[in-house]
């Protein structure tokens, strides 16, 4: 035995007193001077083998000659038991949920993946839900690139890498040193990476191509996640109908409601008839094209220099093309029978937006901070309409483009006393022109009998700017939080529009008959606000604010002061919340508010505008302001581990003003508006709810859901007031089913609504929608996976012939060992009809649209991760 160790010891439990290693050959050689004991013992051992001992009892012989063999052990070590992580688990205000276990293996973004898992709800333009509440933000290892702008990350950002996904209740934000005792709180989505990913930059790519050789789709993504150096750049470019995100910022109904949280800065709205959102319905998620292009491209970076500094970056760019066939079938409520518009349109849609933010905050060891955020955004649009209308051909062109700065300073301190000081100030300005054309050839008297109008156009420009202020002292005492805050706002803007009539000598203009308007709209508010978070226990907190607004708008004719309106107005607008752990698992939230609706330099410029081909505005509508009051109350209820269920239920009401009402005159050929002053109010009452239910060890999952809408409408035909009457009923339920090697997916979702109104006529409008889906998953082998599905779609419209359609999809993935390389082919197809039809019910009419899709897609693709 080689390298075996030989004692000599006097005594079977004693120490060694001479000892030496076998060679190589398991030769050895042990010198003993023992003068005084005859007698001993010799121990061999080694590695693997039973300890052999061997006791001589005479020492007076020279030298001996002992071989000795050892024995192998011939018993095993203990069992060891090897654990894997759990795929859910709950650690006081955090939920982890481990992404290997919900892989399926065709995931293309995180919001593929997250639809995997239990609670998880992802909007159609990117926000994020758990069991109903909505996620604020995403956090990359525990840092926040995008803020509450994460849209196009939930698109976009690919599955490498990712080990776990975190929802963190109660989150309080690191970045600002005053959260804490503002007790600003909120739900977070936390991504955190596998190990052997930190500290490394990594990515990946995509290329598809195939038939029609027309369609191609390409996609790459680039992450470093360096301690103090995180950034995540993607890009996309195709022409397959696919917009990855939507980053395009809706417009504001209340200019001010987006500033409270100080590292957010919220541009202004403008949103230009040729922005590419409305070729879409709410019951199908791809773009209804017939072909497109488009490009877009995304860069968020979070760095930190020393311990003092952090800089945060966002740039977005997007170029995007559309085409598309369309029918549109317009039945507007007139007295004494319906009167039917039929519009078919040939529309081309071009989109470029380009966003820039940077923030950078500053901090003086714990007491001081300051926050600098400044925004830029380009953008321009192109709507061509190549239309037939009544039988009678036209076309219209509006090309719109708009520009804006922001910029926002925050300083915070915080004092010894457990208090701090905040103070805020904004400004933000807007240039919006857009021109549009009309040429109605061959279309006599299409604005008035024998007019003989061959071309209309149509030039406005918006110049905006506001600046804000505030003031804010923070404390924090035993269970209070108590802030109080005073702010400044001032808004100006600008509105010129000029329309033209040709060829339409000695006829009235419909539109005006000045046919130029300058409009100069002020608005200035004070606002005086307290808050107090009480907390009474772990179980148990109250948020109570009260504010007291103080309002002055005021619009005129910019050069000979005509149309002068002006009022102000004096606002107690009170706002409770409360949000109640019932136990472990249980908890209930009820919140009420009231808020201002003031009337804006959209709502008063509205009625110069030319907005389609079928409906014709006029008249300046007088400004208004009036107090809008929201109430809910939500339930819910959440057990992974144990029950494995989710579930939530609630109850939302809503009463909005209406300041003002189109009185609706149609015709024949066109549909006049005016813009009418009102003092009534939309009611709207909503109940949802909703469950998932996990069984046999999360292989199973129910999720059936409910909710019915109900509420009250005011509108004007004729000008008759009508007071509308409309409900809407939603059910569906999904299933899933994973038993390896097949995942199954399905859904039923059902929508029915109805509307009546109380005019002489007493019309009534339904429609009703039928979808159901089923989505198959077979991993064929570890390395081999493939997924078909189908989408079908039944719309039922009022007064309209039903229409269906029929959408299959299947793809095969092919990846290497190492996750490194994959391959395939994807297929699409639309069947059953050309044209896809939805329809919506509006105050005072039905609108039913078909619209061509793209056409079969088949396409090879090839990935690569570095």
């Amino acid at each position: 035995m080689a390298f075996a160790t030989v004692k000599f010891k006097t005594t079977v439990s004693g120490t060694a007193n001479f000892y030496c290693i076998t060679s190589a050959n398991g030769f050895y050689e042990l010198t003993i001077n023992n003068n005084k004991d005859t007698k001993g013992i010799i121990e061999v051992s080694a590695i693997g083998f039973e300890v052999k001992q061997l006791v001589l009892e005479n020492l007076s012989n020279g030298s001996l000659n002992l071989p000795i063999i050892l024995s192998p052990l011939d018993h095993a070590l203990p069992g060891v038991i090897i654990k894997s992580e759990p795929a859910i688990q709950v650690k006081g205000d955090t939920i982890s949920f481990r992404a290997e276990a919900f892989k399926q293996g065709n995931e293309r973004s995180i919001a593929s993946l997250l639809s995997n898992m239990p609670g998880f709800t992802v909007t159609e333009n990117g926000r994020i839900l758990f069991n109903g509440q909505a996620i604020d933000r995403i956090l990359i290892e525990g840092d926040d690139l995008t803020g509450k702008q994460y849209e196009q990350l939930t698109k976009t950002l690919g599955i490498n890498g990712i080990d776990k996904f975190q929802v963190i209740n109660n989150y309080i934000d690191p970045e600002n040193i005053t959260a804490s005792i503002y007790n600003a709180k909120s739900q977070v989505l936390n991504i955190k990476y596998k190990k052997n990913f930190l500290s490394k930059t990594f990515g990946n790519i995509e290329a598809n191509g195939g038939y029609p050789l027309k369609n191609y789709y390409l996609n790459g993504q680039i992450i470093s996640l360096l301690s103090k150096a995180k950034f995540i750049t993607t890009g996309n470019y195709n022409t397959t109908g696919h917009l990855p995100a939507n980053i395009q910022q809706p417009a504001n109904d209340n200019l001010f409601k987006n500033s409270d949280d100080f590292l957010d800065l919220s541009l202004l709205g403008f949103s230009p008839v040729a922005r590419i959102s409305d070729i879409k319905s709410n019951y199908q998620n791809d773009l209804m094209i017939a072909s497109n292009r488009s490009l877009q491209t995304g860069f968020n970076g979070f760095f930190k220099i020393g311990n003092r500094f952090t800089i945060k970056t966002n740039s977005n760019f997007v170029d995007n093309q559309f085409v598309q066939s369309g029918l549109t079938v317009r039945n507007i409520l007139t007295v004494p029978q319906p009167l039917t518009i039929t519009q078919s349109q040939q529309i081309l849609k071009h989109n470029n937006l380009l966003n820039n933010k940077i923030s950078i905050n500053y901090r003086d060891g714990k007491n001081n901070q300051l926050v600098l955020l400044l925004n830029n955004q380009y953008e321009d649009a192109l709507h061509e309409n190549n239309s037939t209308l009544l039988f009678k051909e036209f076309q219209d062109t509006l090309n719109g483009f708009g520009s804006q700065f922001g910029l926002k300073l925050s300083y915070n301190h915080i004092n010894l006393n457990n208090s701090a000081i905040r103070a805020n100030f904004e400004y933000h300005s807007l240039h919006a022109p857009y021109a549009y054309s009309q040429f109605p050839s061959n279309f006599d008297g299409f604005f008035k009998k024998g007019s003989n109008a061959t071309a209309i156009s149509q030039n406005e420009k918006h110049d905006d700017s506001y600046w804000r202020g505030t003031l804010a002292y923070l404390l924090k005492y035993k269970k209070h939080a108590v802030s109080i805050e005073a702010g400044f706002n001032k808004q100006q803007a600008k509105f010129d529009n000029n329309i033209n009539l040709q060829n339409a000598v000695g006829q009235v203009d419909l539109v005006r008959s000045d046919s130029v308007n300058n409009i100069l709209y002020d608005q200035t508010n004070i606002n005086l606000k307290v808050r107090d978070v009480f907390t009474i226990n772990r179980l148990l907190t109250l948020v109570a604010e009260g504010s007291v607004l103080y309002l002055i708008n005021e619009k005129g004719n910019k050069y000979n002061g005509k149309n002068n309106d002006r009022f102000h107005r004096m606002y107690f607008l009170p706002a409770l919340s409360a949000n109640m752990q019932l136990n472990k698992f249980n908890k209930l939230n009820f919140s009420f508010s009231a808020r201002n609706i003031a009337s804006s330099i959209q709502d008063i410029s509205d009625g110069f505008t030319i907005n389609g081909l079928t409906r014709v505005s006029k008249g300046s509508a007088a400004i208004g302001s009036s107090t809008a009051y929201t109430g809910n109350l939500i339930y819910s209820f959440i057990d992974l581990i144990g029950q494995k269920l989710l579930f939530f239920s609630g109850i939302v009401y809503q009463k909005l003003p209406d300041l003002y009402l189109y009185n609706q005159l149609p015709d024949p050929y066109y549909t006049l508006a005016y813009k009418i002053p009102s003092s009534t109010t939309t009611t709207t009452t909503s109940f949802f709810s909703r469950a998932d239910k996990y069984l046999f060890d999360m292989k199973i999952k129910i999720s059936p859901q409910l909710s019915f809408s109900t509420g009250i409408t005011n509108s004007m035909l004729n000008y008759e007031k009508r007071k509308n009457r409309f409900n809407q009923l939603k059910t569906s339920c999904e299933m899933a089913f994973n038993f390896a090697p097949f995942n199954i997916k399905g859904g039923v979702d059902y929508a029915f609504s109805w509307q009546k109104n109380n005019s002489s006529t007493q019309e009534q409008l339904k429609n009703s929608i039928l979808k159901w889906n089923m989505d198959i998953t077979w991993k064929i082998s570890p390395a081999v996976l493939f997924n078909t599905r189908i989408d079908a779609n039944n719309v039922n419209p009022s007064g309209q012939r039903a229409s269906s359609f029929l959408l299959t999809s299947a793809e095969l993935n092919i990846h290497s060992k190492n996750n490194r390389f994959q391959w395939g082919a994807r297929c699409k197809n639309l069947l059953n009809q050309k044209h896809y039809t939805y329809s919506s019910i509006l105050p005072t009419e039905t609108v039913v649209e078909r619209y061509q899709l793209l056409p079969l897609m088949v396409m090879g693709f090839i990935g690569l991760q570095f």
